[in-house]
């Protein structure tokens, strides 16, 4: 009869798809603010009784009750279904027992941060740090404090190194101090208010403020280098002259060759943080800028020791850099070029440069960036890859 049965089934084409019904797992119902003084068994039978008398509790429905209990609270745990969790809320919630009035609820569990996931787990969430990442930016940080002269400064490059570290763990820049990262992004100056306060030769720590430092304020400096960028999309400058005077001693670089950003960041420009943090993973364009310092620096020594440019013959250099539109890569660029040669400036080796000097960037082609926003749908079809 059996095996009929099973054939029965078996052949059964008849269309029809029998489906079990899922089992719907049970929620917890928290009762709280029991007493902590009590034992642990005694507290558990108590409550077992008190469930049996107030809500008609059978044991089978009080077989999973646990209870948890700690030095300053004590709470029981019972898996229920929802509509006998409901009669127990109205019956139990603020009753008295054992001379404490419980506070009954459906269990709240914590929230994982921005996962969007019911797990508890701290450490797995997406806006959090490892432990192994808090030590290592706290070293960090702690090594610049420590090493640093100016808090003021330090305070700033350690925000800075925090909010670079916690999106990019294998960039190029963290293995920079945080001078260094400083300067590439505000044109930090270590020596400037010792270059800007005047000191008498007869105090005796003037010996030691003295600087070969060459880099000066915009406006003071008798030569005067400009970063120029432009995109050959809307035209070259007129007096682009191809290198041929101290003006512009250089040809017009083209960095069109560089990989450019991703789609979703070309509304920004290139002064921006990300976008700058997104150009300089590749190492190309950090090698190609310090290369084009080098060059630069060059042309300065010859405009001084040829030309005669100083004081009594004021020069403004300026470098063209391009690209397509002028608006990502050539202004990442002239801003580590300017950055490269502000440092070398600094440090004046061997007092190469002996006029002062001072360095910029300028580039036309970005709009006003006060009014910088999103593209809109009606705009996206005017931007172009740069």
């Amino acid at each position: 009869m059996t095996a009929s049965i099973e054939n029965e089934n078996e052949n059964d084409n008849d269309g029809f798809e029998v489906t079990s019904r899922k089992k719907v797992p049970r929620k917890n119902l928290y009762i709280g603010n029991l007493p902590t003084q009590t034992d642990e068994v005694d507290l558990l039978r108590r409550l077992q009784q008190f469930l049996r008398v107030e809500c008609s509790l059978k044991e089978t429905d009080m077989t999973d009750l646990r209870i948890h209990s700690s030095a300053r609270a004590s709470h029981a745990l019972l898996p229920c279904d929802n509509h006998l969790m409901d009669k127990i809320i109205q019956k139990l919630h603020r009753k008295d027992f054992l001379g404490k009035k419980l506070v009954v609820q459906k269990e709240r569990k914590k929230k994982a941060y921005d996962t969007g996931s019911t797990s508890n787990n701290k450490q797995k969430a997406f806006g959090t740090w490892s432990q192994s990442t808090v030590e290592h930016v706290g070293q960090v940080v702690k090594e610049e404090i420590d090493q640093a002269d100016d808090p003021v400064n330090t305070a700033i490059a350690a925000a800075a190194a925090v909010g670079v570290m916690s999106s990019l763990s294998l960039n190029p820049l963290l293995s920079q101090p945080m001078d260094d990262l400083l300067a590439d992004y505000g044109e930090q100056d270590l020596n400037w208010k010792q270059m800007n306060n005047p000191t008498s030769d007869s105090l005796p720590e003037a010996a030691q403020q003295t600087s070969e430092s060459r880099l000066t304020q915009l406006g003071k400096a008798p030569i005067h280098i400009q970063f120029y960028s432009f995109g050959y999309h809307h035209g070259a400058p007129n007096e682009a002259r191809n290198g041929w005077s101290h003006a512009q001693p250089l040809p017009v670089h083209d960095c069109r060759d560089l990989g450019t950003v991703p789609g979703h960041l070309m509304w920004q420009d290139g002064l921006s943080g990300v976008v700058k943090r997104e150009l300089m993973w590749n190492t190309d364009i950090r090698n190609m800028a310090n290369d084009l310092a080098e060059r630069v620096a060059d042309a300065v020594m010859d405009a001084i020791n040829e030309g005669g440019h100083g004081y009594a013959l004021p020069l403004k250099m300026q470098v063209l850099v391009a690209s397509e539109l002028g608006r990502h890569r050539s202004v990442v660029f002239c801003e580590l070029a300017a950055t490269a040669l502000r440092k070398r400036l600094r440090a004046n080796e061997n007092n190469q440069f002996r006029e002062p000097c001072s360095v910029d960037t300028f580039h036309r082609d970005l709009p006003n960036r006060t009014a910088l926003n999103a593209p809109s749908k009606s705009n996206k079809k005017d931007i172009f890859e740069d």
